[in-house]
């Protein structure tokens, strides 16, 4: 039982070891906060009104009215097995 677990931490220290090298190579490129695409920066929402497909109105009407009477029909549950 001994020699089992001399073995199992060898085997481990030896996959440890070959994978150690690569965590030193690991380099990843530092991106700008702004420039060459990728900008992070903060940006203020667009001025104006809401369109009406994205007012709260709207998406509660959808969710209580299309989507809510399926999901909690018993047949939305499926056929688990």
């Amino acid at each position: 039982m001994r020699f089992i677990n001399i073995y199992s931490v060898l085997i481990s220290l030896l996959i440890l070891s070959c994978g150690a090298p690569a965590l030193k190579k690991y380099n990843p490129i530092p991106y700008p906060a702004s420039g060459n695409g990728f900008d992070y920066a903060h940006k203020s929402p667009p001025v104006g009104n809401i369109p009406p497909v994205l007012q709260g109105d709207t998406w509660l009407a959808h969710y209580t009215n299309d989507l809510l009477p399926y999901w909690t029909l018993p047949a939305a549950l499926g056929d688990p097995q």
